[in-house]
């Protein structure tokens, strides 16, 4: 089957289905999250990775998506929208955890050693260590 014919079936199915849940239909909510589920989970694990994370992001993506389902311009793909929610949603949670961060200028110490750590740069010329 040609893939344009597919990708226009599957544009007109969700639109249908958004139709409906706008209406008030809760299985058409169900059948759009069934059949987009694994796709936003694959995409936010390959963002985030933590597996508990993953499923709590995926379930807010979704819930964002049908939230705001009444502002959906349908000329375009409910696919594209929804992986769109989904990216801005685990970039959001990526600057909210963002990592600790340290000086390289201080001294490190650990909380169960006598031991301190420094960073030093050292500059290393073509003729040796400078």
């Amino acid at each position: 089957m040609n893939p344009t014919i597919v990708h226009n079936k599957s544009k007109a199915d969700d639109m249908v289905l958004i139709e409906e849940a706008l209406s008030g239909k809760q299985a058409s909510y169900e059948k759009l999250m069934k059949k987009y589920y694994q796709m936003i989970y694959n995409l936010v694990y390959r963002m985030i990775s933590r597996k508990e994370d993953v499923e709590d992001l995926t379930q807010e993506a979704f819930i964002k998506a049908f939230n705001s389902l009444h502002n959906f311009d349908k000329q375009f793909a409910f696919s594209t929208w929804l992986f769109k929610i989904a990216t801005n949603n685990a970039i959001d949670y990526l600057r909210k955890k963002k990592l600790s961060t340290f000086s390289i200028d201080k001294e490190i110490a650990a909380d169960d050693s006598d031991y301190k750590f420094e960073i030093r740069i050292t500059k290393i010329s073509r003729t040796g260590i400078l």
